[in-house]
């Protein structure tokens, strides 16, 4: 259920209480983008650019996710950072996994989520999806992530 309404309200909210919180505004544009709010959409942009700047340039997590950041005028350069700086992400929770190649989670699968309140979870579940692709263990996961890695 999509209650767009609501989250808009929630992340104007967030960022009353905390002007610098940055999965907020960037978030925010995401869902006004969503709605076709187009109100200060320049000015909008010209922060998500600057803000995502600064965190790459600073080395941490982007507040933009890499499958949100086609829709917003950043260079492809800039995309490939915040998709190499989540595959790093991805990979380092993966790597926490001990289990060899032969060893499978038959029926589980692993999940991977990076949300604005935690960089990093990773989870097993049964019948989770990534992409469009179902990962039977952390080993075919590392292995999947170090290929995207490898020919970008």
């Amino acid at each position: 259920m999509q209650r767009l309404p609501e989250a808009i309200e929630a992340y104007r909210t967030a960022l009353d209480l905390k002007p610098d919180y940055h999965d907020a505004f960037c978030n925010l544009v995401h869902v006004l983008q969503s709605v076709c709010d187009w109100t200060d959409y320049e000015e909008r942009l010209a922060k998500l650019q600057a803000i995502v700047a600064e965190q790459l340039d600073s080395g941490r997590l982007p507040s933009v996710h890499p499958h949100h950041s086609i829709l917003y005028p950043l260079s492809h350069q800039v995309r490939k950072q915040i998709a190499q700086r989540y595959t790093n992400c991805y990979l380092q929770g993966v790597s926490s996994f001990s289990l060899s190649s032969e060893q499978s989670l038959s029926r589980s699968t692993v999940s991977i989520c990076a949300g604005s309140f935690s960089p990093l979870c990773v989870l097993p579940f049964s019948g989770t999806f990534i992409g469009s692709r179902t990962v039977a263990s952390p080993f075919n996961l590392k292995h999947m992530l170090s290929t995207i890695l490898r020919d970008s």
